[in-house]
């Protein structure tokens, strides 16, 4: 075995994978964003999150299929690379390893803006409490994947209770009232909303990519995708219900203009001091959870495309201590703390729901290609329905994916547009080498 090359532990245990499914997508944005998915559907959005839910659910089948086929970190590269090709695998994943370092520092944002938010007096920077995040979260995943998964699940649980709690807040002052009129602007705003939704499901893709350092067998993994997007579902439709039910569509409108999330609209029934606790443990803890949970997707996605020769072997290593791809650590906290710079990265996040319902297709696809193309791989978990289960995904998917692209700022399009450009590049630059280095290993 090379210098630094070594194999990842199996050091996660079911607890975990389901706090870095749940903690990893509901945080401390979705205090912050939900006004917006509301303003688009109104008192309906706890149905599209519902719906959402449903949607993401056959999603999760056709990756349960080939999560438990291939458990190997990366994820869509790698079943997209099998069925198709090593190109079509990277295009597609190196866009979406993008959208991950962007939540970094997206979380890095939020986290400025709640603790300034909260703690004015101490006159300290966002972007000091932004930069602080990144290191000291970077920091906890250099250390390993095990303490990685108990601090996520630490602060998944408050956070979670602290949501119930601001539930419980939202329920004591419900007015069914609130729920009139239904679907604000008709069926396409509601669509929209749905797709929107589908960003705060997407915290299933971390049973895909630390698939290797599951202590489970691999039977059981293709269900661990269900077990997440139905605790998450829960947790979100129960939430919009209740602020849906307390406040009218145009309070909780107005709050899109505010600096401070969605959980105001509590304060008369929790009080200020109620309202700070839950803010701080449902807001701060989700946001340090989301970043917990890309910091451990994002150097995994290099450490598959390493393995392939498409990133420098250096991404490869695995430290000999902490058993973590740790320079994949180092590029992604220094992509995150650049991120905490740039504002616009709240807006541009959005092209992360696209990128998903991409490859909800793309994977669905994928499903049907392999099971002609490979009939007799193992597959420990084998998604029902088939071929009629993906054909559906791929055309609720591509509605979605179209619905959605009424909601994004053009100008989200140009850093990823860039990205893939260059990303075409380095993958053509780097089988150039390749060949060149089989040449004249030939010779």
């Amino acid at each position: 075995m090379e210098k630094g090359i070594a194999n990842l532990k199996k050091e996660v245990t079911l607890i975990m994978i389901l706090c870095m499914g749940v903690g990893t997508i509901i945080g401390g944005d979705y205090l912050i964003v939900a006004p917006f998915i509301i303003e688009a559907s109104g008192p309906s959005t706890f149905l599209a999150y519902l719906c959402a839910g449903v949607v993401v659910i056959l999603i999760g089948l056709c990756y349960g299929e080939l999560l438990a086929s291939m458990p190997k970190v990366g994820g869509e590269y790698i079943y997209v690379s099998r069925a198709f090709n090593k190109f079509v695998g990277w295009v597609f994943a190196s866009v979406a390893w993008l959208c991950w370092m962007m939540v970094i520092g997206v979380s890095g944002i939020v986290i400025g803006d709640y603790m300034y938010s909260f703690f004015p007096s101490l006159a300290i920077p966002r972007w000091v409490w932004g930069v602080t995040s990144v290191l000291l979260i970077g920091y906890v995943n250099y250390c390993g994947i095990k303490l990685s998964g108990i601090i996520e699940v630490i602060l998944t649980i408050s956070m979670t209770l602290a949501l119930i709690a601001f539930a419980a807040g939202g329920f004591v002052g419900a007015n069914p009232v609130n729920l009139t009129p239904f679907f604000v602007k008709g069926i396409p705003g509601f669509l929209g909303a749905v797709a929107f939704a589908v960003l705060f499901y997407l915290g299933f893709q971390m049973a895909v990519q630390v698939a290797e350092e599951l202590k489970m067998p691999t039977k059981e993994m293709g269900k661990l995708i269900i077990y997440i997007v139905v605790i998450v579902g829960s947790v979100l439709v129960v939430t919009t219900l209740s602020a849906v039910l307390c406040a009218p569509y145009t309070d909780i409108v107005a709050l899109t203009k505010e600096e401070l999330p969605v959980s105001q609209i509590i304060i008369p029934y929790v009080g200020k001091g109620g309202f700070t606790v839950i803010t701080l443990f449902a807001g701060l803890f989700g946001a340090l959870t989301t970043m917990l949970g890309a910091y451990i997707v994002t150097p995994r996605l290099a450490l598959a495309f390493a393995r392939d020769g498409i990133l420098p072997k250096v991404f490869e290593e695995i430290h000999h201590k902490y058993g973590v791809p740790h320079y994949g650590i180092f590029l992604a906290g220094a992509i995150g703390l650049a991120g905490v710079f740039i504002r616009e990265l709240i807006d541009w996040v959005q092209v992360i729901v696209l990128i998903a319902l991409f490859g909800a297709a793309l994977v669905s696809l994928t499903l049907l290609v392999l099971r002609k193309k490979e009939p007799t791989m193992e597959r420990p978990f084998r998604t029902p329905w088939v071929p009629y289960l993906p054909i559906l995904v791929i055309v609720v998917s591509i509605i979605l994916f179209f619905a959605m692209i009424t909601m994004i700022k053009p100008s989200a399009y140009i850093l990823p547009g860039a990205w893939l450009i260059a990303s075409i590049l380095v993958y053509f630059y780097r089988e150039r080498i390749g060949a060149f280095k089989k040449r004249r290993e030939a010779q």
